[in-house]
C-alpha cells in the first residue's frame, strides 16, 4: 500500500488528537456563571461532538485500509498508533463518553458540584483516549497512570461518605501496584527491543526476536500483572463492588470503559505475550477463576448495582480468559459488546425493578414453565460439556475455536432457558432455531472482526489439553450450579454456599483488614 503523503499525515494526526485535546480543554475551562457551571456543561458537550467526529473519521479510514498500521509522530513525544484495535476502542470510548456526558447533565442537574464533576469527567476521558492512541511506551505509561489518578477524584466526589473513601483507597493501592508493573515492563521492553515505539516492538515480537530473553519473559509477566490488577481480577476485585457510592455516570464509565484497560493492554501486546506460554496460561487460569467466581457471586446480591459489579468482574475474567487462550480478536469483540451492554445496564439501573414487575405481570405463568425447563438444563449442560471435551482433546492444532464454541453454546443455552424461551411443551424446533440464529449472528460478527484484525493481531495460539479440560470443567460446574439454583429445587448443599457467595468468600474482608493495618501506619484516607 502506498504510504500517505506528509500533508495527509499531519491532518490525520490533528483529527485523531482533536478528541483527547478537546476533552482536556473542557476539563480545565472555568466553570462559568451559575452554580451548575454552564461553561463546563457547554465545553463538555462540544468536546464530545469533536471526539465523535474524530472517531468516525478514524473508523472510515480503518475500513478503507484494513490491516494498515499507521504511526503518527508529533511534538513533545506524542506518537499516535492508528490500527483496527486502537480505532475500534477509540470509537467505543468516544461514543460511551458522549452518552455519559449527556446523562450527567440531567443526573446532576441542580447539584452545586456539577461543574467540577463535568470537568473531572472530561479529563478522565482525555486520559483514556490518549491511552488508547498511544504510540510509544512513555505516553502509554503516563496515560495509564493519569487515568487512575483522575478517576480517583471522581470516586471520592462525595468525600463525606466513608464507604466511598475506603473503596477509593483500596482502588488507589491496587492501581499503584498496576502502575509499577507497567513501568517495570516498559523499561524491560525498551532494554530488550531498543525502542519505545510500540509498533516496532510488536513487529519485532511477531518475528520472535528476543523470544528466549529473560527480560522479555519478565516483561510479559509484568504486562499480564498490570492488566490483571487493572481489570479487578480475583483476588484483587473487592474495590469494584464497593465503589457504588460514586454517582451513576462514574459507575457507567468505569464499568463500560476504564475497567477494559487491562484487556486492551493484553490485546495491544498480543505478539509479546505469545512469547511466554506460561504467562498466557496464568492469564487464562486467573481469568477463568475470576469469571466463575463473579458469575456465581452476582446471583445472590440484593443490590442491582453490586450485582452488575460482580457481572463486570466475571466479564473481565472471561475476556482475559480469551486473551490467555490466544483468541485476541474474540476478546476485542467481547470488549465492545460488554461495554455497550454495561453502559446501558448502569444508566438504566433505576428502572430495573419496574421492568421486572412488568415482566411478571405480563406473563404470570412463565416462572412455572421456566422452572420445568431449567430442571433438565443441568443434564444438558453436562452432556454437551462431555461432547466438547472429547472434541477439544481430538483437535490437533489449536483448541481455541472448540473452547469458544462450547462457552458460547453454553451461555446461549443458559440465556434462553433463563428467559423462558424453551417452555414446557413448547416446540423444540423453535428453540433450536432461536439458538442457531443467535449463534450465526455472533459468528458473523466474529468473522468480520477476524477479517478486519487479521493483519493486526496474531492467530489463535495452541492450547494444552489440560487447560482445555480445566476450562470446560469449570464452566460446566458453574452453569450446573447456576441453573440448579434457578430451577426452584436447588440441592440442599447449594444453600450452604449462599452466605459465602454473598460475601465473596470473605476475600474482600481479608483485604479490608490489610488496608486497615496499612492505614494504622500511614496518613488518613483523605491524603490519597
Amino acid at each position: 500500500m502506498r504510504e500517505p503523503s506528509m500533508s495527509f499525515t499531519d491532518i490525520l494526526f490533528i483529527v485523531a488528537l482533536a478528541g483527547p485535546v478537546g476533552f482536556l480543554v473542557a476539563g480545565i475551562v472555568p466553570p462559568g456563571n451559575g452554580r451548575n457551571g454552564t461553561g463546563a456543561l457547554l465545553a463538555s458537550r462540544v468536546a464530545s461532538v469533536i471526539a465523535l467526529g474524530g472517531a468516525l473519521f478514524a473508523v472510515v479510514l480503518c475500513v478503507l485500509t484494513p490491516g494498515h498500521r499507521l504511526v503518527l509522530s508529533g511534538v513533545a513525544g506524542v506518537d499516535l498508533l492508528l490500527d483496527p484495535v486502537s480505532v475500534t476502542v477509540f470509537a467505543l470510548v468516544s461514543f460511551i463518553g458522549a452518552v455519559v456526558i449527556q446523562y450527567s447533565r440531567n443526573y446532576l442537574d441542580g447539584d452545586p458540584g456539577q461543574g467540577a464533576f463535568m470537568r473531572r469527567l472530561c479529563i478522565v476521558l482525555a486520559a483514556v483516549q490518549l491511552l488508547i492512541l498511544s504510540g510509544n511506551l512513555v505516553m502509554l505509561t503516563l496515560a495509564w497512570i493519569a487515568t487512575s489518578l483522575v478517576l480517583h477524584k471522581l470516586l471520592v466526589f462525595y468525600p463525606e461518605r466513608p464507604a466511598a473513601r475506603l473503596a477509593a483507597h483500596k482502588k488507589f493501592l491496587i492501581a499503584r501496584a498496576s502502575d509499577a508493573s507497567l513501568v517495570a515492563a516498559s523499561v524491560l521492553l525498551y532494554l530488550q527491543f531498543g525502542t519505545l515505539d510500540i509498533a516496532r516492538i510488536i513487529e519485532a515480537a511477531g518475528t520472535e526476536a528476543g523470544a528466549t530473553s529473560g527480560a522479555t519473559i519478565a516483561a510479559t509477566f509484568l504486562v499480564a500483572l498490570a492488566a490483571l490488577l487493572k481489570s479487578a481480577q480475583f483476588p484483587f476485585h473487592g474495590w469494584l463492588p464497593e465503589v457504588m457510592e460514586t454517582p451513576t455516570p462514574v459507575s457507567a464509565l468505569l464499568h463500560a470503559g476504564i475497567i477494559n484497560a487491562g484487556g486492551f493492554l493484553l490485546i495491544r501486546f498480543a505478539d509479546v505475550l505469545l512469547l511466554n506460554e506460561t504467562a498466557m496460561i496464568a492469564v487464562a487460569l486467573i481469568g477463568l477463576a475470576t469469571a466463575l467466581f463473579g458469575s456465581l457471586c452476582m446471583l445472590v446480591q440484593s443490590s442491582v448495582k453490586v450485582s452488575l459489579a460482580y457481572s463486570t468482574i466475571a466479564q473481565m475474567g472471561f475476556m482475559l480468559l480469551q486473551c490467555g487462550l490466544g483468541a485476541f480478536s474474540a476478546a476485542l469483540v467481547h470488549l465492545v459488546a460488554h461495554s455497550l451492554y454495561k453502559a446501558h445496564a448502569f444508566l438504566s439501573a433505576g428502572s430495573a425493578l419496574d421492568v421486572a414487575k412488568l415482566d411478571v405481570i405480563a406473563s404470570p405463568a412463565a416462572s412455572v414453565e421456566r422452572q420445568a425447563a431449567l430442571r433438565v438444563a443441568p443434564v444438558m449442560v453436562l452432556v454437551s460439556g462431555a461432547i466438547f471435551a472429547g472434541l477439544a482433546l481430538a483437535w490437533e492444532e489449536t483448541r481455541t475455536p472448540i473452547l469458544l464454541a462450547f462457552v458460547l453454546g453454553g451461555a446461549l443455552l443458559q440465556l434462553l432457558l433463563s428467559g423462558g424461551t424453551m417452555l414446557r411443551g413448547g416446540p423444540l424446533v423453535g428453540f433450536m432455531a432461536q439458538l442457531a440464529t443467535v449463534a450465526l449472528v455472533y459468528f458473523a460478527i466474529q468473522g468480520a472482526a477476524a477479517w478486519l484484525l487479521s493483519q493486526t493481531l496474531p492467530l489463535s495460539a495452541p492450547v494444552s489439553p489440560v487447560v482445555a479440560l480445566i476450562v470446560i470443567g469449570g464452566f460446566c460446574a458453574t452453569w450446573w450450579m447456576q441453573l440448579s439454583a434457578r430451577s426452584g429445587h436447588p440441592p440442599a448443599w447449594l444453600w450452604h454456599l449462599y452466605v459465602p457467595l454473598r460475601h465473596g468468600f470473605y476475600v474482600n474482608a481479608a483485604f479490608d483488614r490489610l488496608v486497615g493495618s496499612l492505614n494504622n501506619h500511614s496518613a488518613p484516607l483523605k491524603g490519597n
